[in-house]
């Protein structure tokens, strides 16, 4: 709208968290997926006192907070197809994959969001998770005007580091 120094960024609602549509535009934007926040499951319990924020931790052996994770993150997001730890783990390798062949932090950042959005889309399963990663590597890598030679060498890292073949 007008001036004003009351505005907030498009698309951020009050409490600082992305809002699903952008006030102006009406565009729909991706939540939040991997949500550092989900880490413990129900095992965790965070309290405040004053200006001290306090989390007690109960025992849980890891298989149990993986399963109650990815249970939390299926009734949050449920037309995803992918647990959250297949997520994280994908994101893990897209990550090796860029330290591997030495690309900048942006990139791999750009290959996170094109990947997230695919995923928050249901377009990306347990079968094509791999294949998917791979592409959103490369497409990043291409947009930031990698060299011809270079996606070919590339495309070698990433079918090595995700154990896949590229035909």
């Amino acid at each position: 709208g007008g001036g004003g120094g009351g505005e907030r960024e498009e698309g951020i609602a009050a409490t600082g968290a992305p809002s699903e549509l952008s006030p102006s535009s009406g565009t729909r934007r991706s939540p939040l997926l991997d949500d550092p926040e989900m880490q413990s499951g129900k095992h965790k319990k965070v309290m405040t006192i004053c200006a001290y924020r306090f989390s007690v931790l109960e025992y849980a052996t890891p298989s149990q907070i993986k399963r109650n994770v990815n249970e939390q993150f299926r009734d949050r997001f449920p037309h995803i197809q992918l647990t959250l730890s297949k997520l994280r783990s994908i994101k893990k390798s897209m990550a090796k994959i860029g330290a591997k062949f030495r690309l900048d932090l942006v990139v791999v950042a750009l290959s996170y969001v094109y990947f997230e959005t695919f995923v928050s889309k249901g377009k990306v399963n347990k079968v094509n998770r791999k294949i998917s990663a791979g592409c959103c590597v490369l497409l990043a890598a291409k947009m930031s005007d990698a060299k011809r030679s270079d996606l070919r060498a590339l495309m070698d890292c990433i079918a090595d580091v995700l154990h896949i073949s590229h035909r």
